[in-house]
């Protein structure tokens, strides 16, 4: 997918707490879950690598933000928005 819906209002009442590094980790985390159509890998190194944020501000971030699964890390706003084509 090569674009999708940002709600700008609700980003910054969600993420108005994080700290620059954590808030630039789950932009980066997002724009890849939705270039990939894919969850986010459980492999933290291979995350590091490809989003360039370290693994600990990574973890916090999806931590907060995604759930864990067996084959990877799941945002359901962005699956279900993916599930629609937007």
């Amino acid at each position: 997918m090569n674009y999708y819906w940002f709600d700008i209002e609700t980003y910054y009442r969600t993420t108005a707490h994080l700290t620059i590094e954590q808030d630039m980790a789950y932009r980066r985390l997002l724009d890849l879950y939705y270039q990939t159509e894919k969850p986010i890998p459980l492999d933290m190194m291979r995350v590091a690598d490809e989003i360039r944020i370290v693994p600990s501000v990574i973890e916090s971030v999806l931590n907060e933000f995604f759930v864990r699964h067996e084959d990877g890390w799941h945002r359901s706003p962005a699956d279900q928005a993916r599930e629609r084509g937007e």
